[in-house]
């Protein structure tokens, strides 16, 4: 799929359907965890949300991080993972958006968002570019990139997972 910007790369039908609705069944089930998060990104007032912390600080915090990342890892091929999560957004009367930020301030990190529902929330990028949520949709792209998210109106809650890695 082409983009205005050569260094935002977006595939469709990233995994298998077997395997997105083995991750998918999963995080929409009763027994997933997830947890309030106050505002999306510190001290910036832009609204709570819920997340899954998989990986973070050199370690798995999540019994599912196998079943989450294995067919993750073998098709982004990443070296080093730094850290992944599932965020959950709560459906809004207008769109919220978080600030316009950059996950990590060191420029050789790699930046993936993965889609894990259908929804009119989108993620948009400082040059106004915006990218839809599309189901088993993954976008990847450099650290220095600065994007935000924005919530959706039209269903219950977007999920989206974010990993941060080195290729």
């Amino acid at each position: 799929m082409e983009h205005k910007n050569k260094d935002i790369k977006v595939t469709k039908d990233f995994l298998s359907k077997h395997e997105f609705d083995n991750i998918f069944g999963l995080i929409s089930g009763s027994d997933f965890s997830w947890f309030y998060q106050q505002e999306q990104n510190p001290n910036s007032k832009d609204g709570f949300f819920f997340s899954h912390k998989i990986y973070d600080n050199d370690h798995s915090n999540s019994n599912h991080f196998n079943r989450i990342m294995n067919p993750l890892k073998m098709r982004i091929q990443y070296t080093s993972l730094i850290r992944a999560q599932i965020n959950l957004l709560t459906r809004s009367d207008k769109p919220r958006r978080s600030i316009m930020h950059r996950d990590f301030n060191n420029d050789t990190i790699t930046t993936g968002l993965f889609y894990l529902n259908d929804n009119n929330g989108y993620t948009e990028f400082e040059s106004g570019e915006k990218i839809k949520s599309i189901s088993n949709m993954y976008v990847e792209f450099p650290v220095k990139l600065k994007h935000r998210a924005v919530s959706q109106t039209d269903i219950d809650c977007r999920a989206v997972l974010n990993l941060n890695y080195l290729k």
